[in-house]
Protein backbone atom coordinates (compact mmCIF):
# COMPACT_ATOMS: atom_id res chain seq x y z
CA UNK A 1 0.00 0.00 0.00
CA UNK A 2 3.14 2.39 0.88
CA UNK A 3 4.78 1.57 -3.00
CA UNK A 4 1.42 2.71 -4.16
CA UNK A 5 1.11 5.74 -2.84
CA UNK A 6 -1.89 4.75 -0.71
CA UNK A 7 -0.89 4.72 3.00
CA UNK A 8 2.40 6.77 3.69
CA UNK A 9 6.06 4.97 4.61
CA UNK A 10 5.67 6.20 8.36
CA UNK A 11 2.43 4.22 8.57
CA UNK A 12 3.78 1.01 6.73
CA UNK A 13 6.44 0.90 9.48
CA UNK A 14 3.84 1.80 12.28
CA UNK A 15 2.27 -1.06 10.95
CA UNK A 16 5.48 -3.91 11.13
CA UNK A 17 6.24 -2.29 14.45
CA UNK A 18 2.35 -3.25 15.58
CA UNK A 19 2.54 -6.59 14.02
CA UNK A 20 5.86 -7.18 15.75
CA UNK A 21 4.06 -6.42 19.21
CA UNK A 22 1.26 -8.34 18.83
CA UNK A 23 3.56 -11.53 18.02
CA UNK A 24 5.66 -10.70 20.77
CA UNK A 25 2.08 -10.53 22.98
CA UNK A 26 0.94 -13.95 21.42
CA UNK A 27 0.04 -16.72 23.70
CA UNK A 28 2.42 -19.53 23.64
CA UNK A 29 0.05 -21.67 22.23
CA UNK A 30 -0.15 -19.79 18.98
CA UNK A 31 3.31 -19.15 18.98
CA UNK A 32 4.25 -22.84 18.38
CA UNK A 33 2.27 -23.05 15.67
CA UNK A 34 2.54 -22.72 11.81
CA UNK A 35 0.88 -20.04 9.56
CA UNK A 36 -0.98 -23.48 8.21
CA UNK A 37 -2.72 -24.62 11.49
CA UNK A 38 -3.44 -20.43 12.50
CA UNK A 39 -5.03 -20.42 8.99
CA UNK A 40 -7.13 -23.03 9.94
CA UNK A 41 -7.73 -21.86 13.62
CA UNK A 42 -9.13 -18.71 12.24
CA UNK A 43 -11.50 -20.54 9.59
CA UNK A 44 -13.23 -22.20 12.68
CA UNK A 45 -12.98 -19.08 14.94
CA UNK A 46 -10.70 -20.49 17.68
CA UNK A 47 -9.68 -16.58 18.07
CA UNK A 48 -7.69 -16.61 21.19
CA UNK A 49 -4.86 -18.35 18.84
CA UNK A 50 -6.29 -17.10 15.24
CA UNK A 51 -5.47 -13.26 16.09
CA UNK A 52 -1.95 -14.27 15.39
CA UNK A 53 -3.01 -15.16 11.75
CA UNK A 54 -3.55 -10.89 11.71
CA UNK A 55 -0.05 -10.03 12.35
CA UNK A 56 2.15 -12.61 11.09
CA UNK A 57 0.51 -13.28 8.07
CA UNK A 58 1.19 -9.62 6.75
CA UNK A 59 4.68 -10.19 7.71
CA UNK A 60 5.30 -13.22 6.57
CA UNK A 61 3.78 -11.81 3.12
CA UNK A 62 6.06 -8.81 3.57
CA UNK A 63 8.62 -11.42 3.82
CA UNK A 64 7.89 -12.84 0.82
CA UNK A 65 7.70 -10.04 -1.42
CA UNK A 66 11.20 -9.03 -0.38
CA UNK A 67 12.32 -12.59 -0.87
CA UNK A 68 10.64 -12.99 -4.71
CA UNK A 69 12.32 -9.60 -5.22
CA UNK A 70 15.96 -9.78 -4.39
CA UNK A 71 16.01 -13.30 -6.00
CA UNK A 72 14.53 -11.82 -9.62
CA UNK A 73 16.19 -8.69 -9.19
CA UNK A 74 12.98 -6.71 -8.60
CA UNK A 75 11.86 -8.61 -11.97
CA UNK A 76 9.06 -10.21 -10.19
CA UNK A 77 7.25 -9.47 -6.91
CA UNK A 78 4.38 -10.38 -5.06
CA UNK A 79 2.03 -8.17 -6.76
CA UNK A 80 2.55 -10.34 -10.08
CA UNK A 81 1.73 -13.37 -8.00
CA UNK A 82 -1.67 -12.03 -6.85
CA UNK A 83 -2.11 -10.64 -10.03
CA UNK A 84 -1.70 -14.25 -11.45
CA UNK A 85 -3.57 -15.82 -8.78
CA UNK A 86 -6.74 -13.19 -9.29
CA UNK A 87 -6.52 -14.19 -12.82
CA UNK A 88 -6.35 -17.78 -12.22
CA UNK A 89 -9.79 -17.09 -10.12
CA UNK A 90 -11.83 -14.65 -12.78
CA UNK A 91 -11.30 -18.26 -15.04
CA UNK A 92 -13.05 -20.20 -12.61
CA UNK A 93 -9.71 -21.67 -11.21
CA UNK A 94 -8.89 -23.41 -7.97
CA UNK A 95 -6.30 -25.00 -5.96
CA UNK A 96 -5.70 -26.95 -2.63
CA UNK A 97 -4.26 -25.49 -0.26
CA UNK A 98 -1.31 -27.68 -0.16
CA UNK A 99 -0.87 -26.80 -3.95
CA UNK A 100 -0.48 -22.79 -3.22
CA UNK A 101 2.96 -22.61 -2.47
CA UNK A 102 3.83 -24.51 -6.29
CA UNK A 103 1.62 -21.83 -7.97
CA UNK A 104 3.27 -18.65 -6.01
CA UNK A 105 6.71 -20.53 -7.47
CA UNK A 106 5.26 -21.03 -10.69
CA UNK A 107 4.15 -17.20 -11.10
CA UNK A 108 7.53 -15.96 -9.59
CA UNK A 109 9.86 -18.12 -11.00
CA UNK A 110 11.81 -18.92 -8.11
CA UNK A 111 12.23 -22.27 -5.46
CA UNK A 112 10.52 -21.11 -2.09
CA UNK A 113 10.94 -24.48 -0.50
CA UNK A 114 12.93 -23.80 1.94
CA UNK A 115 10.87 -20.04 2.92
CA UNK A 116 7.75 -22.12 3.01
CA UNK A 117 9.46 -24.83 4.79
CA UNK A 118 10.82 -22.28 7.72
CA UNK A 119 7.90 -19.67 8.26
CA UNK A 120 4.88 -20.99 6.21
CA UNK A 121 4.88 -24.77 7.24
CA UNK A 122 7.33 -23.99 10.24
CA UNK A 123 7.43 -22.14 12.90
CA UNK A 124 10.85 -20.17 12.79
CA UNK A 125 11.06 -17.23 13.90
CA UNK A 126 10.61 -14.16 11.40
CA UNK A 127 13.92 -12.26 10.11
CA UNK A 128 12.05 -9.14 9.81
CA UNK A 129 15.17 -6.68 10.34
CA UNK A 130 17.04 -8.85 8.34
CA UNK A 131 14.17 -8.53 5.51
CA UNK A 132 13.66 -4.74 5.92
CA UNK A 133 17.90 -4.57 5.46
CA UNK A 134 17.69 -6.16 1.74
CA UNK A 135 15.21 -3.42 1.23
CA UNK A 136 17.29 -0.96 2.58
CA UNK A 137 16.13 -0.26 5.82
CA UNK A 138 18.16 -0.82 9.21
CA UNK A 139 17.27 0.18 12.43
CA UNK A 140 13.36 -0.58 14.30
CA UNK A 141 10.47 0.55 13.11
CA UNK A 142 9.61 2.99 15.90
CA UNK A 143 12.94 5.01 14.80
CA UNK A 144 11.29 5.88 11.42
CA UNK A 145 11.43 9.41 10.54
CA UNK A 146 8.19 10.94 11.63
CA UNK A 147 8.51 14.03 9.22
CA UNK A 148 7.82 13.61 5.61
CA UNK A 149 10.90 14.91 3.76
CA UNK A 150 13.12 14.57 5.92
CA UNK A 151 14.72 11.87 3.76
CA UNK A 152 14.21 10.95 0.19
CA UNK A 153 13.19 7.18 -0.93
CA UNK A 154 12.46 6.12 -4.37
CA UNK A 155 10.52 2.53 -4.46
CA UNK A 156 10.32 0.18 -7.56
CA UNK A 157 7.19 1.00 -9.53
CA UNK A 158 7.57 -1.80 -12.52
CA UNK A 159 10.71 -3.03 -14.36
CA UNK A 160 12.17 -0.03 -15.47
CA UNK A 161 10.51 2.99 -13.81
CA UNK A 162 10.48 4.05 -9.69
CA UNK A 163 8.04 5.93 -7.49
CA UNK A 164 8.93 8.82 -5.36
CA UNK A 165 7.43 8.00 -1.91
CA UNK A 166 9.40 10.23 0.16
CA UNK A 167 11.32 13.73 -0.64
CA UNK A 168 13.85 15.41 1.14
CA UNK A 169 12.45 19.16 -0.53
CA UNK A 170 16.12 20.24 -0.46
CA UNK A 171 17.74 17.37 -1.70
CA UNK A 172 18.90 17.78 -5.82
CA UNK A 173 15.76 15.63 -6.56
CA UNK A 174 13.26 18.27 -4.31
CA UNK A 175 15.33 21.79 -5.65
CA UNK A 176 14.34 20.15 -9.78
CA UNK A 177 11.16 20.48 -8.77
CA UNK A 178 10.04 16.38 -8.32
CA UNK A 179 7.32 15.70 -6.41
CA UNK A 180 6.11 12.88 -4.28
CA UNK A 181 4.06 10.68 -6.04
CA UNK A 182 6.32 11.74 -9.56
CA UNK A 183 7.39 8.30 -11.53
CA UNK A 184 11.07 8.68 -12.49
CA UNK A 185 12.18 6.48 -15.43
CA UNK A 186 15.86 8.35 -15.81
CA UNK A 187 18.51 9.88 -13.63
CA UNK A 188 21.59 11.44 -15.04
CA UNK A 189 21.00 9.48 -18.48
CA UNK A 190 20.50 5.89 -16.77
Amino acid sequence: LSRYGLISPERFFKDVDQWRQEMAMAPTSAAVKSMEDLSIDESTFEMDEATLFYSRGPLIALMLDIEIRTRTNNKKSLDDVMFALNNDAKHGKTFREEDLIHKVEKYADIDLTDFYKHYIHGTDSLPIDAYLAKMGYEGTPSEVPKQAGSQTELAPYNDSTYIVNLLDTTSALGVAGVKVGDLIEKMNGK
